[in-house]
């Protein structure tokens, strides 16, 4: 039988302050690049144009390196046990990798040898499933 697990989650913090600077960099930079754009149409300049690209890539930049940031502080302040406002990013599998158990080097999995290339440790009786 289950039980429910109550889990907390908690706001604030310089961490929550991070991705909302990001997050308002982005909308900046949006609103830059749009007011850029009518510049760039009503005068005809090819200067605005670039002026876009700058907009666009200062917010995305800023956007990446100040989530980056929380994201740090995050994983130390849990490395602490202390309590964080958001959440940790969290990676899915790729897929499976295939190791060699004696001197850890990867394998491929459509690798026909019956030995690992680096250590010469056999595969035989894992090969014969």
């Amino acid at each position: 039988m289950a039980i429910r697990i109550e889990h907390k989650r908690f706001v604030g913090g310089i961490e929550g302050s991070l991705s909302k600077l990001g997050t308002f960099f982005l909308v900046l930079g949006i609103i830059g690049s749009f007011f850029a754009f009518l510049l760039a149409v009503f005068s005809k300049e090819a200067v605005f144009l670039l002026l876009i690209f700058v907009f666009m890539f200062h917010s995305i930049v800023s956007l990446i390196l100040l989530r980056g940031f929380a994201e740090v502080i995050r994983i130390l302040k849990k490395l602490a046990n202390i309590q964080y406002g958001g959440e940790i990013s969290k990676s899915f599998a790729a897929g499976d990798v295939f190791i060699c158990s004696e001197c850890r080097a990867i394998v491929g999995e459509k690798d026909q040898r019956k030995w690992c290339h680096k250590c010469g440790s056999s595969f035989e009786n894992l090969l014969t499933k």
